[in-house]
């Protein structure tokens, strides 16, 4: 698990690059613009992905992309936990730059919108993949954190 202050994260120079991008063809909306709670359910079921935490409240902030057509490119599930802070328990994309950089700017607006700027970012990456994503973004070092009792964590050194 990792946790990422989403202040460093969404106002690094990468993301502000990806805020200027005005290419539309792909748009991101919450799930529950797509589908009701039982659909998104449903949905997470059929791609054997196991929603963590309070199944409602994944589906009242998480967000989907769709192309013209309205098929699914890319999502990410979040959870607003207990103490403040974004938990990020799965993120899907096509593989592409834009996918990554449509929903980051969309959890951008989430978080200005709800003013939740101060919290952290908590996420899984098994493949270390999302990890990496985040270092070359924020071009920042890691250091060894613990998060929820677990040594096996990372925040950003300041």
């Amino acid at each position: 698990m990792y946790s990422v202050p989403i202040r460093d994260l969404l106002y690094s120079r990468t993301v502000e690059r990806l805020d200027r991008k005005t290419d539309d063809s792909e748009s991101v909306v919450f799930f529950s613009k797509v589908m009701n709670y039982y659909e998104f359910y449903d949905y997470l079921r059929e791609k054997e992905i196991p929603v963590f935490g309070n199944a409602e409240a994944v589906y009242k902030y998480s967000l989907v992309r769709l192309d013209k057509e309205r098929n699914i490119t890319g999502f990410m599930l979040i959870e607003k936990r207990s103490g403040g802070d974004l938990e990020i328990p799965y993120l899907e994309n096509d593989g592409s730059l834009s996918g990554v950089s449509d929903i980051f700017r969309a959890l951008k607006s989430l978080v200005i919108e709800h003013k939740w700027e101060d919290s952290n970012l908590v996420f899984y990456d098994r493949a270390g993949r999302i990890i990496e994503f985040i270092e070359q973004v924020t071009d920042e070092e890691r250091a060894e954190y613990i998060v929820d009792g677990q040594r096996q964590g990372m925040k950003m050194v300041g």
